[in-house]
């Protein structure tokens, strides 16, 4: 749990407090840029949990993984009452892989669904499911344009709805990627994201 600003999507800037949740479902993304939350991780109360994040006087909370809802009947959706109770903003970050569990709390719920193998497969690991509970879908961008548009066209979203990020662990890779992820963007009428806390930090943790 750290607190820093948003660095990517709809709420890109905004102070936030996040909660990484451990554990992710196979199989994992080659590119994957929290390994550390594949498994490590320690068991805290949910009411110890929400106190924590009170602490540091921050109304938007972003809970992320892995995969969060993998916890959603160990405490997650305890947490989220909790939080909406006290009105809080409450943004989930998830690829999709497993169910998002519909909910009556006011609250954003980010998807960035990942492609099985390459950026140039058709096979998606996402649950059709879901697509009903997600506001805003990121997808990250290595010239996998056509991948992406049939994903979109599959499950009818709306372009307000696609947010894209260049690829890249690093400052210099998201360099590489950001003139070509804009012009997709452009001629998409997608929504560009850059990765700021990249930009900023390159691969420093905890920001």
């Amino acid at each position: 749990m750290f607190y820093s600003l948003q660095g990517e999507g709809p709420f890109m800037g905004i102070p936030a407090v996040f909660v990484r949740l451990a554990n992710c479902v196979p199989p994992y993304c080659s590119f994957c840029d929290t390994p550390h939350s594949l498994k490590d991780g320690y068991d805290i109360e949910v009411i110890k949990l929400a106190e924590e994040i009170c602490n540091f006087q921050c109304k938007l909370v972003v809970i992320t993984g892995g995969e969060p809802f993998l916890q959603w009947n160990s405490g997650l959706k305890e947490l989220e009452d909790i939080l909406c109770e006290n009105d809080y903003q409450l943004q989930y970050e998830t690829s999709g892989k497993v169910e998002i569990p519909p909910s009556d709390n006011a609250r954003t719920v980010i998807c960035s669904p990942k492609q099985l193998g390459d950026f140039k497969s058709d096979e998606w690991s996402f649950l059709p499911e879901n697509v009903s509970e997600v506001t805003s879908f990121k997808f990250i961008y290595d010239d996998n344009e056509q991948q992406i548009q049939n994903f979109i066209d599959q499950y009818e979203i709306s372009n307000k709805k696609v947010f894209l990020m260049p690829e890249g662990r690093t400052k210099e890779e998201q360099m590489q990627k950001m003139e070509a992820t804009w012009d997709t963007c452009a001629r998409n009428h997608w929504k560009f994201s850059p990765r700021l806390h990249i930009l900023t930090f390159d691969q420093k943790a905890g920001v």
